[in-house]
């Protein structure tokens, strides 16, 4: 084997597969919602069958702000993701939203974003309270 591809392989084997994972959670709400994520975690869950959880970490997070976990394994591939915080609204009872992402088969996520907003449907009996959940990329 010559040196450049002795070089070669011994670099691929030490490059991580695909970095840390990132996951941004940000607060869409309304602003005279009042909405605050006032705790939040996320799970990363690895192709190996190894998982790892950053938080539940207390914040207070309002409206057009972020927090941004990370996976611990910069070598790791994370196949999924679970979201889950804790959202109060003033008066209101607080209330727990969760969001999920998996990969595509083969591929690693490395940023996943959600946003908080409101929700598009209700309950009957919980017409014309406040209702909040991941939407998404923002």
């Amino acid at each position: 084997m010559s040196r450049h591809a002795d070089l070669l392989e011994r670099l691929a084997a030490v490059q991580p597969r695909n970095g840390t994972c990132q996951v941004t959670m940000t607060n869409n709400c309304p602003s005279d919602w009042g909405a605050v994520i006032v705790a939040a975690g996320c799970k990363f869950f690895y192709d190996d069958g190894t998982d790892y959880t950053d938080g539940p970490v207390a914040m207070n997070v309002g409206t057009g702000g972020a927090y941004t976990f990370v996976s611990d394994k910069a070598g790791g591939c994370v196949q999924g993701i679970l979201l889950a915080a804790t959202v109060e609204l003033p008066n209101e009872n607080a209330q727990t939203v969760t969001a999920s992402e998996a990969a595509a088969a083969g591929e690693c996520l490395i940023h996943v974003t959600e946003s908080l907003g409101p929700q598009n449907s209700a309950a009957k009996h919980k017409l014309g309270e406040r209702q909040v959940r991941f939407v998404g990329k923002p």
